[in-house]
C-alpha cells in the first residue's frame, strides 16, 4: 500500500459493485478529492459518461457475469476533477457557517462568483481485473497524459504549417509523392516541347515588384 501511495500513477481498487474501496495519493490528486469519497462513490462517476466509458462498463459486466479468470483493458477516458469525485455538500447560504464534528474551524461556502468548475481531463486508463478462486480483484491505474495530448497538438499543428509550406513550393502532385517518400520523381512523356525564355530587363522589373 505504501508503494502505491507514492506512485505517480493514479491507483483504484473496487469491488464487484463497483465501489472505489482503495485510492492512491495520485489518484486523490488527479481528482482534486479527499478520502471521503473511497467506498460510497462509483468508479465510473470519475469519468466523463461516454461511448467509451459505455463500452468499458459494458465489458466490465460482462467479466463478472463470466468464468473469465483475467481481463486487461486499455483506454482514454475523460476525467472529471473536483465536483465529480466529491459527494454533494449540504445546502448552505452564502456566508453561512457548517459545523464539523472534532474540528473547531469551521467551513464556510465560497462566494458564487468564485466556485471552481468542473474541470475535464484526459486520462490513459488501465483496468485489471482478475479471479481466483472465485474471489474477483478488480482496480486500474490511472495516468494523467493532458502534457502528452498538448505535445501532440503541437505537432499537428507543426506538420500543418510544414505542409502547407510544401504545398506552396511544389506542385501539389509533386509535393503529395514527395510526401510519400518516392525516391525517383520523374514522369515519361513520348513527346515534348522545351522553351528557353529570357525576359530583357526581368531583373529590374522583379525588384520593382
Amino acid at each position: 500500500r505504501q508503494i502505491l501511495d507514492e506512485a505517480f500513477v493514479g491507483f483504484l481498487e473496487f469491488d464487484s459493485k463497483m465501489r472505489v474501496t482503495v485510492a492512491n495519493k495520485e489518484a486523490r490528486h488527479l481528482f482534486q478529492s479527499d478520502s471521503n469519497w473511497v467506498g460510497e462513490t462509483s468508479v465510473w462517476k470519475l469519468f466523463e459518461n461516454s461511448s467509451d466509458r459505455a463500452q468499458m462498463e459494458e465489458r466490465v459486466a460482462n467479466f463478472l457475469a463470466s468464468k473469465t479468470e483475467k481481463l486487461i483493458m486499455e483506454v482514454e477516458l475523460v476525467g472529471l476533477t473536483t465536483k465529480g469525485a466529491r459527494q454533494e455538500a449540504p445546502a448552505l447560504q452564502e456566508g453561512s457557517s457548517l459545523e464539523i464534528p472534532g474540528e473547531t474551524s469551521e467551513a464556510r461556502l465560497p462566494n458564487r462568483d468564485h466556485q471552481q468548475p468542473l474541470q475535464r481531463i484526459p486520462l490513459a486508463v488501465s483496468f485489471l481485473l482478475s479471479r481466483l478462486q472465485g474471489q474477483v480483484s478488480m482496480s486500474c491505474f490511472i495516468r494523467d497524459v493532458t502534457a502528452t495530448k498538448k505535445a501532440q497538438n503541437l505537432l499537428a499543428e507543426e506538420k500543418k504549417v510544414s505542409n502547407s509550406l510544401l504545398m506552396n513550393m511544389l506542385p501539389k502532385d509533386i509535393a503529395i509523392r514527395l510526401k510519400n517518400n518516392e525516391r525517383l520523381i520523374a514522369d515519361k512523356h513520348p513527346h515534348a516541347t522545351v522553351m528557353f525564355l529570357d525576359l530583357v530587363q526581368f531583373t529590374n522589373m522583379a525588384s520593382g515588384m
